[in-house]
Protein backbone atom coordinates (compact mmCIF):
# COMPACT_ATOMS: atom_id res chain seq x y z
CA UNK A 1 0.00 0.00 0.00
CA UNK A 2 1.49 3.35 -1.01
CA UNK A 3 1.51 6.49 1.09
CA UNK A 4 -1.17 8.03 -1.13
CA UNK A 5 -3.55 5.10 -0.58
CA UNK A 6 -2.96 5.38 3.17
CA UNK A 7 -3.80 9.11 3.12
CA UNK A 8 -6.97 8.51 1.09
CA UNK A 9 -8.08 5.85 3.56
CA UNK A 10 -7.55 8.29 6.46
CA UNK A 11 -9.51 11.09 4.72
CA UNK A 12 -12.54 8.94 3.94
CA UNK A 13 -15.24 9.49 6.59
CA UNK A 14 -16.85 6.53 8.23
CA UNK A 15 -20.57 5.80 7.72
CA UNK A 16 -21.23 6.96 11.31
CA UNK A 17 -19.54 10.30 10.63
CA UNK A 18 -21.56 10.73 7.43
CA UNK A 19 -24.78 9.99 9.31
CA UNK A 20 -23.92 12.52 12.05
CA UNK A 21 -23.09 15.12 9.42
CA UNK A 22 -26.37 14.59 7.55
CA UNK A 23 -28.32 14.96 10.81
CA UNK A 24 -26.50 18.21 11.65
CA UNK A 25 -27.05 19.47 8.11
CA UNK A 26 -30.79 18.79 8.28
CA UNK A 27 -31.00 20.61 11.63
CA UNK A 28 -29.12 23.59 10.25
CA UNK A 29 -31.34 23.77 7.19
CA UNK A 30 -34.45 23.52 9.34
CA UNK A 31 -33.23 26.34 11.59
CA UNK A 32 -32.39 28.52 8.59
CA UNK A 33 -35.80 27.80 7.08
CA UNK A 34 -37.55 28.84 10.28
CA UNK A 35 -35.59 32.09 10.37
CA UNK A 36 -36.35 32.80 6.71
CA UNK A 37 -40.11 32.48 7.00
CA UNK A 38 -41.83 35.83 6.71
CA UNK A 39 -44.87 36.22 8.92
CA UNK A 40 -47.97 38.34 8.43
CA UNK A 41 -46.67 41.05 10.76
CA UNK A 42 -43.47 41.33 8.70
CA UNK A 43 -45.47 41.78 5.51
CA UNK A 44 -47.71 44.37 7.14
CA UNK A 45 -44.66 46.24 8.42
CA UNK A 46 -43.10 46.22 4.98
CA UNK A 47 -46.32 47.49 3.39
CA UNK A 48 -46.56 50.31 5.94
CA UNK A 49 -42.94 51.21 5.36
CA UNK A 50 -43.41 51.42 1.60
CA UNK A 51 -46.51 53.59 1.94
CA UNK A 52 -45.00 55.90 4.53
CA UNK A 53 -41.80 56.41 2.56
CA UNK A 54 -43.77 57.32 -0.55
CA UNK A 55 -46.06 59.75 1.30
CA UNK A 56 -43.18 61.26 3.30
CA UNK A 57 -41.21 62.03 0.14
CA UNK A 58 -44.20 63.86 -1.37
CA UNK A 59 -44.92 65.77 1.86
CA UNK A 60 -41.28 66.84 2.24
CA UNK A 61 -41.12 67.93 -1.40
CA UNK A 62 -44.35 69.90 -1.08
CA UNK A 63 -43.20 71.49 2.17
CA UNK A 64 -39.90 72.60 0.66
CA UNK A 65 -41.66 74.02 -2.39
CA UNK A 66 -44.23 75.85 -0.27
CA UNK A 67 -41.46 77.30 1.92
CA UNK A 68 -39.48 78.52 -1.08
CA UNK A 69 -42.64 79.99 -2.62
CA UNK A 70 -43.35 81.86 0.62
CA UNK A 71 -39.85 83.25 0.87
CA UNK A 72 -39.42 84.17 -2.80
CA UNK A 73 -43.06 85.21 -3.45
CA UNK A 74 -43.42 82.90 -6.47
CA UNK A 75 -46.67 81.26 -5.49
CA UNK A 76 -47.19 77.96 -7.34
CA UNK A 77 -43.85 77.51 -9.10
CA UNK A 78 -41.58 75.81 -6.54
CA UNK A 79 -44.41 73.91 -4.90
CA UNK A 80 -45.32 72.19 -8.16
CA UNK A 81 -41.68 71.46 -9.02
CA UNK A 82 -40.86 70.01 -5.59
CA UNK A 83 -44.10 68.01 -5.45
CA UNK A 84 -43.07 66.32 -8.69
CA UNK A 85 -39.53 65.76 -7.37
CA UNK A 86 -40.97 64.33 -4.14
CA UNK A 87 -43.13 61.95 -6.16
CA UNK A 88 -40.11 60.80 -8.15
CA UNK A 89 -38.06 60.31 -4.98
CA UNK A 90 -40.91 58.35 -3.37
CA UNK A 91 -41.24 56.14 -6.44
CA UNK A 92 -37.49 55.46 -6.41
CA UNK A 93 -37.66 54.51 -2.72
CA UNK A 94 -40.48 52.07 -3.39
CA UNK A 95 -38.56 50.61 -6.33
CA UNK A 96 -35.41 50.15 -4.23
CA UNK A 97 -37.35 48.38 -1.50
CA UNK A 98 -39.17 46.10 -3.93
CA UNK A 99 -35.96 45.17 -5.78
CA UNK A 100 -34.02 44.52 -2.59
CA UNK A 101 -31.52 47.31 -3.19
CA UNK A 102 -32.01 48.71 0.29
CA UNK A 103 -29.62 47.63 3.04
CA UNK A 104 -32.10 47.53 5.90
CA UNK A 105 -34.54 44.87 7.04
CA UNK A 106 -37.09 43.96 4.40
CA UNK A 107 -37.02 42.41 0.99
CA UNK A 108 -33.31 43.12 0.64
CA UNK A 109 -32.41 40.68 3.37
CA UNK A 110 -34.86 38.05 2.15
CA UNK A 111 -33.46 38.17 -1.38
CA UNK A 112 -29.87 37.98 -0.12
CA UNK A 113 -30.78 34.96 2.03
CA UNK A 114 -32.36 33.27 -0.97
CA UNK A 115 -29.31 33.91 -3.16
CA UNK A 116 -26.94 32.64 -0.48
CA UNK A 117 -28.90 29.44 0.15
CA UNK A 118 -27.49 26.20 -1.28
CA UNK A 119 -28.65 25.01 -4.70
CA UNK A 120 -31.83 22.95 -4.59
CA UNK A 121 -32.93 24.32 -1.23
CA UNK A 122 -35.85 26.69 -1.50
CA UNK A 123 -37.42 28.91 1.07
Amino acid sequence: MSRRDARDAEDTPSPQELSDFSIRLQKARGTALEKAKVGESDRLGLALRVGLEFIAAIVVGGGLGWSLDSILQTQPLFMVVFLVLGGVAGTLNVYRISQGLDESIGLGQAKRRKEESPQGWRM
